[in-house]
């Protein structure tokens, strides 16, 4: 393996032995295809043990093995080690031969002559003519056989690319076969979709924009060397070359040459992934190269480098927007790191501007900005338009986000989300103006909309204040009149009114996030609660609306507080009506408790006067109440103890969330009918306290009545701690003793009568009760 190895020159052995024939014809066999296949496979495997080492872990924590399988690279490389400090470690290598002359050199070559050798069977016409000549099974083998050798040959090169000498690779024979192969993807469409079902050029096609994708990662020091690299490719202008062909196929149906970036399927979709990511690889590269080197330059001179930069910059833009703007997310995504980091040169440049002592006017720094050989900026208008197009879902998208495809957009579209907010705390004036019109450009009425677009348009207005600066971004865009403006016109518009299900959560939720505006404009809330409540809200067909229409009200009115007193009575009415028939409009429990917790937040925090509360209370508590107690008189209470266990403790908890609209300062006409809510507690507990969940939120009522009652809720502990104590287990014991220290820090001695005979059989109940010390 090394230079201290009985083994001298296994690499040339190899070569020998599995790709020399003696055949002069060197006619291709599959006796030979199989010898130059484990030629691969070998230098494959070789290539995992020596260069990547997360194939195997064990040698990440060897330093000895490490430095040995630097060595053999030093070996291949024709490189040897001239000195090594001995502070850092740090070894300098010297080489001992020339680049031709080396084993990599030779490595290099024979998988170029096995990929000349085989590239015919990839190509579509030449593997057609070959069956053509003799359909049998051995023909059909060689035809496989010969594309597989090629993909490896291919795949291969890309491994060696990352670590070997580039003058090996950089030079025009390669560079053609690499663009060659790049070229010959074959034809998309929906017979085609999968990697796995790609033809042999296709899959030459993915390999080379691996090889390309290696050159680009590889470390270069010094300015501009990267640079020199991108022009020495030529990549961008390449890929735009394609793209100015009309169509994805000539007259005569043949696949025009290259990657069509433009139409879909016209090319199959796994090359058009792969020249996606080799964009989005080289343009962050190229960005780089231009932050560091122009931006955060003080002058302004343009050297040859730079102008070369500007160049490929411009290229670069064409074939990013290309790719981003392609209907398909796995291509459109792959470039969107790419627009996420031409947010980061954004920035740097209105760094600049602020070198360039500009006052920080929106209109000067445009004005400068619009002066540099090359500025992100110039193209936000375009970037914006083409991320609100990629946001919208397709027109038959189900929104089931627990389908995998489905949730894939999703992602997607997060990510989009990501760049917008990015975006916006760069320029918010401008991504302000685009939202505006953006919305203006809606057709109407709003309730016709087409989905995607409505739905696009609410995400862009919902997630904005993200972006917006100083914090808290809600606060700070309403002051904002603007952005006021859109808000009063789209509440008064008809959108609750549209069909479709989640334009109708976006809407409400859109209306809660920005609640504040509604305090100043009271004649918006009625058409909204009545949305919220009603058939398009709490009473939708679709549970998941239903649901979503649950929390929100919830923290609507948490948000609006006084503000919602003149809709107290209408709102706890149609809610009360919702609660009492569950099987007109089912509800999940922890839905339902929004609900009780909406209304106690009604009643209690909008300024209703103390008689009003009490009625409105007690209307809301006596059929809970009552339900409460036709379950605990069923027969088959004790018969089925985990269901009705399961109904009672969600009830119970039901009254617990209505209580987290009262104070601390309850009034003694309120604390009367919140008591009523201990007795029942009570009944329920002492009918199944074997039940688990049933002890659970019997201890949250508890808390809450803590505060509510205050010392009326004494008389009543010593029933609950005698049944809590006796019945609970590893699981709740410490909701038991935070219950008794709620109680000795809340009322101090004035709870010992209350205590005193839990003390004992609480302490019994301890997981540490049987320790000796401990009893002593």
């Amino acid at each position: 393996e090394n230079s201290q190895s009985s083994w001298m020159n296994p690499f040339d052995d190899l070569i020998q032995h599995l790709l020399t024939s003696t055949d002069t014809n060197n006619t291709p066999t599959i006796q030979k295809m199989i010898k130059e296949d484990i030629y691969l496979r070998t230098l494959d495997a070789i290539h995992d043990e020596i260069v990547n080492t997360t194939t195997n872990s064990t040698r990440t924590t060897a330093p000895m093995m490490m430095m040995n399988d630097t060595n053999i690279k030093d070996v291949i490389r024709g490189l040897s080690v001239a000195f090594t400090n001995q502070i850092t470690g740090e070894s300098k290598v010297t080489p001992t031969l020339p680049v031709q002359d080396t084993v990599s050199a030779r490595l290099i070559s024979s998988l170029i002559s096995l990929l000349q050798a085989y590239r015919p069977y990839c190509n579509e016409d030449e593997s057609n003519n070959i069956q053509q000549q003799q359909q049998n099974n051995t023909t059909r083998l060689l035809l496989k056989m010969g594309q597989s050798i090629a993909v490896q040959s291919l795949n291969m090169l890309s491994k060696f690319i990352s670590w070997v000498d580039l003058s090996l690779v950089l030079n025009d024979v390669i560079l053609s076969y690499l663009w060659d192969c790049l070229h010959s993807a074959g034809i998309g469409g929906d017979d085609v979709g999968q990697e796995e079902e790609a033809d042999g050029n296709t899959k030459l096609s993915i390999a080379a924009s691996k090889c390309f994708n290696e050159l680009l990662s590889r470390g270069m020091e010094g300015c501009g060397r990267k640079i020199d690299l991108l022009v020495r490719l030529n990549l961008f202008q390449e890929l735009l070359a394609c793209q100015e062909q009309d169509g994805g196929l000539t007259t005569e149906g043949r696949k025009r040459r290259g990657v069509d970036l433009k139409t879909v399927d016209a090319t199959h979709i796994e090359a058009v992934i792969a020249v996606a990511e080799l964009v989005n690889l080289a343009g962050i590269e190229l960005l780089s190269e231009w932050d560091d080197n122009f931006l955060s330059c003080s002058s302004s001179n343009m050297d040859q480098v730079l102008l070369s930069t500007v160049s490929l910059l411009d290229q670069m833009m064409k074939s990013f927007f290309l790719c981003l703007s392609y209907d398909d997310i796995d291509v459109s995504g792959a470039v969107v790191p790419l627009a996420l980091r031409l947010t980061v040169t954004m920035g740097k440049e209105l760094d600049k501007c602020k070198a360039a002592d500009n006052n920080q006017d929106d209109s000067n720094n445009i004005q400068f900005l619009s002066s540099l050989p090359f500025s992100a900026f110039n193209h936000l208008p375009r970037l914006l338009s083409t991320i609100y197009i990629q946001m919208r879902y397709p027109a038959d998208f189900e929104f089931d986000f627990e389908e995998d495809e489905d949730a894939e957009e999703e992602l997607y579209r997060a990510e989009l989300r990501k760049f917008y907010r990015r975006v916006v705390s760069l320029y918010p004036d401008l991504c302000l103006s685009f939202l505006g019109n953006t919305l203006s450009s809606l057709s109407t009425p709003l309730s016709t909309t087409p989905t995607s677009d409505m739905e696009a348009s609410l995400r862009l207005l919902y997630h904005h204040c993200e972006g917006i600066r100083p914090p808290p971004g809600t606060k700070t865009i309403l002051r904002n009149e603007t952005f006021r403006s859109l808000l009063v016109a789209l509440h008064s518009s008809d959108v609750s009114h549209h069909s479709h299900r989640e334009v109708l959560m976006l809407y409400y939720d859109v209306a809660t996030r920005y609640s504040s505006l509604l305090k100043d404009h009271p004649q918006l809330m009625p058409s909204l609660l009545d949305s919220m409540s009603g058939v398009r809200g709490l009473q939708h067909p679709h549970p998941k609306v239903r649901s979503r229409s649950c929390y929100l009200l919830l923290k609507l009115v948490k948000d609006m507080g006084q503000n919602m007193r003149p809709y107290v009575e209408t709102a706890v009415g149609g809610i009360q009506s919702l609660i009492s028939n569950p099987t007109a409009f089912p509800i999940q429990p922890d839905d339902t408790l929004y609900l009780f917790e909406t209304i106690g937040l009604l009643l209690g925090k909008t300024g209703l006067s103390v008689p009003d509360q009490r009625r409105y209370l007690t209307a809301v508590m006596t059929p809970h109440v009552q339900s409460i107690n036709n379950v605990l008189q069923s027969p088959n209470l004790r018969r089925d103890p985990d269901e009705y266990g399961t109904i009672l403790s969600s009830s119970v908890a039901a009254l617990a969330y209505l209580s987290k609209g009262f104070t601390r300062q309850t009034p003694p006409e309120i604390q009367e009918v919140l008591f009523e809510t201990v007795k029942i507690c009570l009944a329920v507990l002492q009918s199944l306290p074997e039940h688990e969940a049933v002890r659970n939120k019997c201890m949250v009522l508890l808390q809450r009545m803590i505060q509510c009652l205050k010392e009326g809720v004494l008389p009543s502990m010593p029933s609950f701690l005698a049944l809590l104590i006796e019945h609970c287990n590893a699981e709740d014991v410490l909701d038991v003793s935070q219950l008794l220290n709620q109680l000795c820090a809340k009322f101090g001695p004035i709870a010992v009568p209350a205590l005193d005979a839990a003390a004992l059989p609480f302490f019994a109940k301890m997981p540490f009760s049987g320790n000796h010390n401990f009893q002593q």
